[in-house]
């Protein structure tokens, strides 16, 4: 990119619109059609090209290096494209931030109750009854509990034994 620009600033600021396109006497279509009026958007879009336009844009480049990663990073003056670690500045430890107490203890918090609607009353309970009963359903198949008529077989089967 740098060459790029460097390139445009020695031919004058050649127009991208232009690049690639042979020289004409302006006779071709395009070249009628070529002169933009003023204040219309391809002539502000031909007004960045220019290359006062694309100094000040590069005029106000970033920084190669950050303030923060200036410690940790050095520059060598011979080359001055490539950034390297600086190797004694690196170690093994992490840093772990400080602990900050709460300003509330857990304790003080109060829990405001919610009063609910009818509607979201009824929805909770139908919720609450679903839940239970899939938890039912899943220790009948790992067999941990038996189901109620399962149960009541069972008690019919032991009942006999325990009267004899």
């Amino acid at each position: 990119k740098r060459a790029e620009r460097e390139r445009e600033r020695e031919h004058g600021g050649e127009s991208q619109s232009l690049k690639g396109r042979p020289a004409g006497d302006g006779t071709h279509a395009d070249a009628q059609c070529s002169a933009p009026a003023a204040g219309s958007p391809v002539q502000k879009e031909e007004d960045e090209q220019t290359p006062e336009f694309s100094a000040k844009i590069w005029a106000a480049q970033p920084p190669s290096v950050e303030p923060w990663d200036a410690c940790i990073l050095k520059v060598d003056a011979s080359r001055p494209d490539e950034i390297l670690p600086q190797e004694d500045a690196l170690d093994n430890l992490v840093e772990h931030p400080v602990p900050v107490r709460p300003v509330l203890d857990a304790s003080t918090n109060v829990i405001i109750n919610m009063y609910l609607t009818k509607q979201e009353r009824k929805k909770l309970r139908r919720r609450k009854r679903q839940e239970k009963e899939r938890e039912k359903q899943d220790k009948i198949r790992m067999g941990t509990a038996f189901s109620a008529r399962v149960a009541a077989e069972r008690k019919e089967r032991e009942q006999p034994l325990l009267r004899s």
